[in-house]
């Protein structure tokens, strides 16, 4: 082999370095990377998706055309008696007992100021119409014949309820509120007698589209508020 000179003996001595740096390096124990499965690649389901379908059981909870005959009532006492042996039963009572009460007075008061607006000028609190009085038959009236006195009943007995769960109670105040019923049916009685006489046929075809004159079906009411379209919207 003939000598090098002095210039090409660095580059000889670089080349076999230089060529170790490119070859490619190679870790041992480690396999290639797989790409990740995921749910919309037809991978295994998400860890994440609801076992319990929630959306589904509160649409099935809150459908009203089998409302009351689903065991509603036993899932409500089990909750009561579950919250007396945990909370003890005269804190628990007084306190459903005001919660009651103070929802009765708001939505008692709420259906007088709609039924109120609803009638306009032929509110009255007699019980003959008004002169120039016109049938009204839309808003809470196509729920019952009477909103008003149902707000006025309601807000009356949620106040005389919570006046005896906050305080030591007062009686009177709960009979009081129970001697309103007989008051509207007799009210009561006499406008539809004044209303039949004033508006005829009208009257008759209204009374027996909306047969119930106080107390509303839970299934109306959900119609007439359109619960079950906004919870389909929302759940």
């Amino acid at each position: 082999m003939p000598p090098l000179s002095a210039a090409a003996a660095p580059a000889a001595v670089a080349a076999p370095i230089v060529g170790r740096l490119r070859r490619p390096v190679r870790r041992a124990g480690r396999a290639p990377a797989t790409p990740r499965a995921t749910p919309g690649d037809g991978g295994s389901p998400d860890a994440s998706d609801d076992p319990f379908r929630a959306a589904d059981l509160m649409l099935e909870l809150t459908e009203t055309e089998d409302l009351g005959k689903r065991g509603e009532s036993l899932f409500a006492a089990q909750l009561a008696l579950c919250g007396i042996v945990v909370f003890g039963a005269p804190d628990v009572v007084d306190g459903v007992a005001a919660f009651l009460g103070v929802s009765s007075v708001i939505v008692g008061l709420g259906a007088c100021v709609w039924g109120a607006r609803t009638m306009g000028t032929s509110l009255t609190p007699l019980t003959t119409p008004r002169r120039g009085a016109a049938l009204v038959t839309d808003g809470p009236f196509a729920l019952v014949r009477h909103p008003l006195y149902s707000g006025l009943g309601l807000a009356a007995l949620g106040a005389a309820v919570v006046s005896c769960a906050l305080t030591d109670g007062d009686p009177s105040r709960v009979a009081a509120a129970l001697l309103l019923i007989p008051i509207f049916a007799a009210k009561i009685d006499r406008e539809e007698h004044a209303l039949a006489l004033q508006f005829g046929d009208d009257w008759t075809d209204y009374a027996k589209r909306v047969p119930r004159k106080v107390v509303p079906t839970v299934q109306s009411v959900a119609e007439a508020l359109h619960v079950n379209e906004w919870l389909r919207t929302k759940v």
